[in-house]
């Protein structure tokens, strides 16, 4: 296939047009799902979690061993970022062994922008159990609607800054989460409107279609039969129903697009259920009854789709369907959805198990998994965390406090299966040799996750990672291929310092420190780091301006990581900090995207400054796209 190069105008067009379709603001994804399949590089989601960072295992703030950035006053800060953003999902619970009613006496303050009078002042229970009508039932759920549980998915949209503190909560067990989007100084994201959040509500309460083309019909299949469901392009797939009375573990399917076809998987993983008789309801994908399945992720497609389904049982079935789809032409640059299924059986101790691994560019949008004991008798598999690694960092993006958690369940789903729009858990189920299994799931889509260049989740097993587990699960995700990247990388050796032209602040002090990042297994190394207070100066080359780049921080998170301030020549482009200490690890890294320069022509060399209190720095490295290369038809982009 023939491959050109488009002069800088029309790359500017076709990002036009690919921001023509979908809503104006990137957060009220639920305007029209399709523009989760919008592949972002101008956007990354954080979280901000209660994890123990030297490894102890208790991943909770508690009297003494507090999980806190700072205490100022009366309020114990627990997140703060000053980059424009939106906090789209806060997770928090309390208990000893069972989860309790949240404390009505701990409040919680959130500051947008303003931070010196709250935008939100409310006790810890009114944030989350739904009676307010800023954030109802099902936008929010306490510990009675989520097993455990307490979760609040209103964004909160902030164009400066934001913080959250808790006040009365320095002696109080609570484990919390709080999942928050980031943009570039450029990118100011647009406040969200009341009838926003009322079509939000009106969106996870059941879908509405207003597709015109659908497909309706029925596939008999005999024993091992394949049978097939075209779909004309281009166009998207934007509903999937499937109503059979076969046994759901022994129909398998998968998708093709444009020739390109996914993994066969079968319909009780698909779907998000993981045993024939499980019941889920939520917003994106499962069963509405008995025998009736849904799937409302849109698929892109520019030539053709098709549907298979593969009976594997030993009698003959029938699958009545109905697709819904419509023949709007997907967006150069659009990414294909896919899945990806990870079987584990055993784990290895002291290995998370792998849920997920891409290179491309790309947006996690959901993972189904189920678990069981293996060869114990309890539910300890669930203690481990999530952690999540993108665009070749060595510290992850998210590090969580359990494996319900991430589900926004909690004390291993106290209260025992549940539906919620984007989370849940299907079944929980005892052998009689006493395994325990269990089945979770979570739809990301206003949480969902970018990543640029690639991307590794991984789990653990138990507490430290100490027993074993099987896991069968289902990661759900839109993908196209990522351009070459080119890093421009300052490390604080004498060289290259010299190479970058480093100026020091003044009181720059440097050791050499062996450590450890928090990431499995663990990346060990010897490394320079340079602390110091005020302005450091040096340079990195930018080979490609006119696109937006990854800054990338290495440094010492031996008494945390506070507010540092990155200039561009001259001009503000992010902060990074502030973090919470970890003198086991040491080492940890952030990250911020670097607003574009549209009338850029070439590599540049920038300036770079940073300026803070108590900088901690043993590296940067700035991550950039190559000039694009696409094939002659105008759709995928090449690593050409």
């Amino acid at each position: 296939m023939q491959n050109f190069r488009l002069p800088r105008v029309v790359w500017a067009i076709l990002g036009l047009i690919g921001h023509c379709y979908g809503q104006a603001s990137p957060i009220a994804v639920w305007e029209d799902l399709k523009s989760l399949a919008a592949i972002s590089a101008t956007d990354r989601t954080h979280l901000r979690s209660s994890y123990c960072p030297d490894g102890c295992g208790f991943d909770r703030t508690s009297e003494g061993d507090t999980r806190f950035l700072r205490i100022e006053g009366d309020e114990a800060v627990i997140f703060e970022s000053f980059n424009p953003g939106a906090i789209v999902r806060v997770w928090m619970t309390m208990g000893f062994g069972t989860s309790i009613p949240l404390n009505e006496n701990i409040r919680l303050r959130l500051y947008l922008d303003d931070l010196t009078t709250p935008a939100i002042d409310v006790s810890l229970p009114d944030f989350f159990d739904g009676a307010d009508p800023r954030w109802p039932l099902p936008m929010a759920g306490n510990r009675e609607a989520s097993s455990g549980g307490n979760y609040n998915y209103r964004p909160f949209v902030f164009q400066q800054r934001a913080r959250i503190s808790l006040v009365n909560a320095e002696d109080q067990r609570i484990w919390f989460q709080i999942h928050h989007r980031q943009f570039p100084a450029d990118q100011i994201p647009e406040l969200i409107t009341q009838s926003q959040l009322d079509e939000f509500q009106s969106f996870l309460a059941g879908p509405e279609s207003d597709s015109e083309l659908i497909l309706n019909g029925t596939s008999a299949l005999n024993p091992g039969q394949t049978g097939v469901i075209p779909v004309s392009g281009p166009g998207w797939v934007v509903e999937t129903l499937l109503r059979t009375d076969a046994a759901l573990d022994e129909l398998d399917l998968r998708w093709v697009f444009d020739g390109s076809a996914s993994e066969w998987i079968p319909a009780t993983l698909y779907f998000a259920l993981g045993e024939p008789g499980a019941i889920n309801t939520s917003r994106m994908m499962g069963r509405t009854a008995p025998g009736t399945l849904y799937d409302r992720f849109p698929k892109p497609f520019f030539a053709n789709a098709k549907l298979e389904l593969r009976n594997m049982a030993t009698q003959a079935v029938v699958v009545g369907y109905s697709i819904r789809h419509d023949s709007e032409r997907p967006p150069a640059g659009t990414g294909k959805f896919g899945y990806q299924r990870r079987a584990t059986c055993p784990s290895t101790v002291g290995l998370d198990i792998e849920l997920l691994a891409l290179r491309g560019a790309g947006r996690w949008v959901g993972l189904f998994q189920s678990m069981d004991s293996f060869e114990r008798t309890n539910r300890t598999y669930l203690e481990g965390d999530e952690r999540v690694i993108v665009d070749d960092m060595i510290h992850p993006i998210w590090h969580g406090t359990g494996v319900e958690d991430f589900y926004a369940g909690g004390f291993y789903f106290d209260a025992g299966p549940f539906t919620a729009p984007f989370h849940g858990s299907t079944f929980h189920t005892i052998s009689a040799e006493r395994r325990d299994a269990t089945g979770m799931v979570r739809f990301m889509v206003t949480d969902s996750l970018p990543f640029r260049e690639s991307i590794r989740v991984g789990q653990e097993v138990g507490r430290l990672n100490d027993i074993q587990a099987c896991s069968d699960s289902v990661a759900y995700y839109y993908l196209r291929p990522a351009t070459k990247t080119i890093v421009s990388q300052l490390d604080m050796s004498p060289s290259s310092r010299e190479e970058h032209n480093f100026i020091a602040a003044a009181d720059e002090t440097c050791e050499l420190v062996s450590s450890c990042f928090v990431d499995n297994p663990e990346t060990c190394a010897d490394l320079p780091i340079c602390l110091f207070t005020g302005d450091a100066r040096f340079t990195l080359t930018w080979p490609n301006p006119s696109e937006s780049a990854l800054l990338i921080r290495t440094f010492d998170a031996v008494t945390g990581g506070g507010k540092i301030v990155i200039r561009f020549d001259d001009t503000v482009i992010g902060t990074l900090g502030p973090h919470a200490p970890n003198a086991a690890r040491r080492f940890a890294q952030d990250s911020i995207i670097v607003p574009s320069r549209p009338n850029a022509d070439g590599p540049v060399v920038v300036e770079v400054t940073i300026t803070g209190e108590s900088v901690s720095l043993g590296g940067l490295e700035l991550r950039s796209s190559a000039p694009q290369t696409i094939h002659s038809d105008g759709f995928e982009s090449t690593d050409d």
